[in-house]
């Protein structure tokens, strides 16, 4: 009864965000052009990771652009933020999945560095996020400025490659590996596009190598959506202990 009563009230206070100034123009974050538009290949693949993206059973939902959410059912949101100086630090990104129910404990978090391989491939490194990290603070810029030394990070037995397929549209992969649980190897599968960042996974057989074509996978499908501040912060607070 308390997660519903929280659940009713978030998406109320989702459904009376004002609309007015939400007509794009031709170059928004939901427009390719928006990416093309940048200079580098490197800004636009940091650029396509970054916002908020909500989990969605419905594939074809795509055509909203602002987040607008019934039924009474709990949400996953994918926050992802830049971290540092582009210019000192290079390309940074935290990310943070929560439920709206309990958004102060992650589901998963991330931070990851982007570097270019050649024009049109890049590897992303994935870095330790500190344990105690909350939507509270990840919305506290003192925090993070105070907390996340870029230099300091201890590094993860973790990279995906992404290769560009346009200016705005990338498909990165995993290493193959063995997944003991499933026993059997696997390789994940990142697509990023204007609206929506998808997750699969690719199951093989760890003697011939060849795929399972049998074998289940749970496609995770983030929709982006416009998401404020102010709101991830209403958020944040109204559930919080």
């Amino acid at each position: 009864m308390k997660y519903l009563l929280l659940s009713c009230s978030f998406f109320l206070l989702i459904s009376c965000q004002s609309t007015k100034g939400t007509e794009k123009s031709t170059k928004d974050i939901f427009s390719a052009d928006y990416y093309q538009d940048l200079e580098k290949n490197i800004s636009r693949l940091h650029q396509l990771s970054l916002g908020t993206f909500v989990a969605h059973e419905d594939a074809l939902n795509t055509s909203q652009e602002v987040w607008n959410v019934s039924g009474g059912k709990d949400s996953v949101i994918l926050y992802s933020i830049p971290l540092g100086d582009i210019n000192k630090n290079g390309h940074w990104i935290l990310n943070y999945e929560f439920m709206t129910s309990l958004p102060n404990t992650p589901i998963y978090t991330s931070i990851k560095q982007i570097k270019q391989i050649d024009r049109d491939s890049f590897a992303v490194w994935y870095y330790d996020c500190p344990n105690d990290l909350t939507l509270k603070k990840l919305l506290d810029a003192d925090y993070i400025a105070e907390t996340l030394n870029l230099d300091k990070l201890t590094a993860q037995n973790k990279k995906v490659t992404f290769v560009r397929q346009d200016a705005a549209h990338f498909i990165g992969k995993s290493v193959v590996y063995e997944d003991k649980e499933a026993g059997c190897l696997r390789q994940n599968q990142y697509t990023l596009s204007p609206k929506s960042y998808d997750v699969s996974v690719l199951f093989f057989d760890k003697t011939t190598k060849e795929p399972l074509k049998d074998k289940e996978s749970r496609p995770n499908l983030m929709i982006r959506r416009k998401i404020s501040t102010k709101t991830l912060s209403k958020i944040a607070n109204q559930n919080a202990n």
